[in-house]
């Protein structure tokens, strides 16, 4: 992704910022010495990179609905400015994130609002449509009830036509404590489970049971956030693939083609979204002109992406090995 396509929010000024209570991070330790606590807080960092598992099988394309409820309770202000506006920012900053590290990768954009379920993007790699689209989501109000049921609905249908190849998941960031359906929603939740959709939910109020049922059932996690920052936190934690659940995905030889960026002096036609350029990817099979990549071939249904993207992408499934940490005070000049 681009640095133009980054979030609005990544690209404040310091006095647009949210604030920072700095005096906050501070803590006196047990010998009376005033400690900061970012500085554990990196350190937790660090030894949570350390625990990451190695060898272990992990989606390479990853197809995500991502699901938002926008009902009346994120006008709740336990959270500033609102449970709504913290979800609207941190899920804006996670589709940045998710498609830095998963460029090959495809999202949807589903909200909740008074009783339905909208679908605000198709199914797609396009950071920019997917990132417009939620800051512009509050643009309605947070009004009416919120339906679970009407929202995994919706993510099943986006989600079945999906190649056995690719890992389907669903990430619902819930502001409701209650869930107004139309029928059973276990029944539904019984769908999903069939059809080896994992449901990944991050809560903005009390737990419920009917979300840790959900999570459970489909092998998902489940958590409930005390604040926009760890919010932040543990939508970073389903940035990177999960481990595959075993028979939830099908092995198999995927077909891609590495398009070439060419340059003409009459505008061509891109099929993605019927906009006439002058320099294009063009597909080595038939030679369709697109405006971006990585995208799947309208004509021939090949997958075009770039080198540098399927390698942003493998990484994950051959990380880094862990590096050894060493004491900081052993190495301390006297």
């Amino acid at each position: 992704m681009d640095d133009d396509e980054k979030p609005e929010s990544l690209t404040l000024y310091s006095w647009e910022q949210d604030i920072v209570r700095s005096w906050e991070t501070l803590e006196e330790d047990e010998t009376g010495k005033i400690k900061d606590l970012s500085s554990f807080e990196r350190s937790r960092v660090k030894r949570k990179r350390k625990n990451t598992q190695q060898n272990v099988r992990r989606g390479l394309i990853r197809f995500l609905v991502l699901i938002l409820d926008l009902s009346r309770e994120a006008k709740e202000t336990d959270v500033k400015p609102s449970r709504g506006e913290v979800c609207l920012s941190c899920a804006q900053k996670f589709l940045y994130s998710y498609f830095n590290e998963n460029p090959i990768s495809q999202l949807a954009v589903v909200v909740l609002r008074d009783g339905v379920a909208e679908k605000l993007s198709s199914m797609g790699s396009n950071p920019r449509q997917h990132s417009e689209v939620v800051k512009n989501a509050n643009q309605k109000g947070f009004y009416g009830n919120c339906s679970l049921q009407n929202g995994l609905d919706v993510a099943l249908s986006l989600l079945h036509s999906i190649p056995s190849y690719g890992s389907r998941e669903v990430l619902i960031l819930y502001n409701s404590i209650s869930s107004c359906d139309p029928g059973d929603i276990r029944q539904t939740i019984e769908k999903l489970e069939k059809e080896r959709i994992r449901c990944n939910v991050i809560g903005m109020a009390a737990e419920l049971y009917i979300l840790k049922y959900l999570a459970a059932r489909t092998h998902g996690s489940y958590f409930v956030c005390m604040n926009e920052s760890h919010l932040l936190e543990l939508l970073e934690d389903f940035v990177v693939p999960s481990a595959l659940i075993e028979n939830n995905t099908k092995t198999a030889l995927v077909r891609m083609g590495f398009p070439t960026l060419k340059a003409y002096k009459e505008p061509k036609v891109c099929l993605n979204d019927k906009v006439l350029r002058n320099q294009v990817f063009v597909c080595p099979r038939c030679e369709c002109c697109y405006g971006e990549i990585p995208i799947e071939c309208v004509l021939c249904g090949l997958i075009l992406v770039s080198s540098s993207q399927l390698a942003r992408s493998y990484h994950h499934l051959f990380p880094v090995a862990n590096f050894h940490e060493l004491e900081e005070d052993k190495y301390k000049q006297r």
